[in-house]
């Protein structure tokens, strides 16, 4: 593990329009979430993809992969928080998201 000095972060908000989602720093700077970066990008492939697949499959590996997302900034998180994980115990935890 390392020393953990906690850095006191500032609150920024987080605003929605039109699908568009913007944070905003207490400086007044505006950024879109990742999110609303890769919704301009063309989906074609990935339109594709889910015909080849079938929808059902499609759901499947999509809700994997957004479960393991949800996973990896979880534990990012707990990791820079210092948080005591308590490997490899909380890893059988969530080790189903994974693989």
């Amino acid at each position: 593990m390392f020393n953990h000095e906690p850095v006191e972060l500032p609150t920024i908000t987080a605003t929605t329009t039109d699908g568009v989602r913007l944070y905003e720093t207490p400086e007044g700077n505006k950024y879109p979430s990742i999110t609303t970066i890769l919704s301009v990008r063309n989906k074609k492939g990935l339109m594709e993809w889910r015909k080849r697949v079938g929808e059902e499959v499609a759901k499947y590996v999509s809700g994997k992969a957004a479960a393991r997302g949800t996973k990896v900034h979880l534990m990012c998180e707990d990791y820079l928080n210092h948080v005591n994980v308590n490997w490899p115990h909380k890893w059988e935890e969530h080790k189903k998201d994974f693989f």
